[in-house]
């Protein structure tokens, strides 16, 4: 039985890596198709920049699950863990680096080399392509679990840190608010998301309190409209507005606790979202490329060439990456660990 409500909550938890990784494309490709081929849809314009922001829920999903999954350190030695997640995020993300140059293009060496870091946000340098803004948000959660390794297992510890990043994100949006310069809220706020994916992981495995956790929501969400108001209140880059931000984020939350605890699943979403990283990374150049070449028809051929580019791009890096060279790599490690 046990084993069976283990299947049923990963299946879940890949579903909804597969709504996640849909729900960024659609915000990315939609702009794109509707420029090129001068369309317009009320329904994808609300749900990518009017009501909500399927972006901004699959990204919110990503970092709800990313803290959900940590908790499977308590299985690792801090070495292990560097390693894994250094295999698990580089190989692919260079590789997407190199399509991106060999098929899109128009990059300076400076920002090549740099990107390889993934720690380009830090060095003030461009991201090759958008997306790649979250991925040192995601180093730096790895960087704090290695740092504060120790105090893993200490709930008040994790508590006062919660808070504290909390706070911290409440004044930087406030500074946002007073300067209306780009100031980096999402930055600490995905951050602090991932935090809570951590504590609901504590409460499903009967390490914390049902009150407790409900009482980290409930505040959470009342932090996350304080910051909405505060810091995109007014638009500076991408036409913010705060509602969107705000249900963007409260749905995503939703969404992950309904498909947790309803254990909706699906076989082709769980074979989606096992290629979702590959995907997240991916997909830009898929589609850019598919739509050049697709420019001078319709936007239905453009966008089932898109997905169909979508799908043989990240089936090419899960495959490649994440099946072979990942393994490979770690077998090899592994043989260098044992020997000494």
């Amino acid at each position: 039985m046990s084993n069976n409500k283990n299947n049923n909550k990963m299946g879940c938890i890949q579903s909804l890596r597969a709504i996640a990784a849909i729900g960024v494309i659609i915000t990315h490709i939609y702009p794109v198709i509707k420029t090129t081929y001068d369309i317009d849809s009320y329904i994808f314009n609300m749900i990518t920049t009017g009501f909500v922001d399927t972006g901004k829920i699959g990204v919110a999903l990503f970092f709800v699950m990313c803290g959900y999954f940590l908790y499977n350190i308590k299985n690792k030695t801090k070495r292990k863990f560097i390693i894994d997640r250094i295999i698990r995020l580089y190989p692919e993300y260079w590789f997407s680096i190199l399509c991106a140059v060999i098929f899109l293009g128009g990059y300076s060496i400076k920002q090549i080399l740099i990107n390889c870091t993934m720690l380009q946000i830090f060095f003030g340098e461009e991201n090759i392509l958008g997306l790649y803004w979250t991925l040192p948000i995601e180093l730096t959660i790895y960087l704090g679990v290695f740092i504060v390794w120790n105090k893993m297992n200490s709930i008040l510890f994790l508590k006062i840190l919660f808070w504290a990043i909390n706070f911290i994100n409440i004044i930087l949006s406030i500074i946002r608010f007073a300067t209306k310069k780009a100031v980096p809220v999402a930055f600490g706020l995905l951050i602090s998301l991932a935090m809570l994916g951590f504590f609901f992981r504590l409460y499903v495995e009967e390490e914390l309190e049902r009150k407790t956790i409900i009482v980290l929501f409930i505040i959470w969400i009342s932090i996350l409209l304080i910051i909405s108001i505060f810091a995109y209140g007014f638009s500076i880059n991408y036409q913010e507005t705060w509602y969107r931000y705000f249900l963007s984020y409260f749905f995503a939350i939703l969404l992950f606790i309904v498909f947790y605890y309803k254990k909706i699943t699906n076989v082709y979403l769980e074979k989606i979202g096992d290629m979702s990283y590959s995907i997240y990374l991916m997909h830009p150049i898929a589609y850019l490329t598919a739509i050049s070449i697709a420019k001078d028809n319709n936007w239905i051929v453009g966008t089932i060439m898109s997905f169909l580019f979508i799908c043989v791009f990240s089936s090419i890096g899960y495959l490649l990456f994440e099946i072979k060279i990942s393994s490979f790599i770690k077998e090899k490690i592994n043989q260098i660990c044992n020997k000494y």
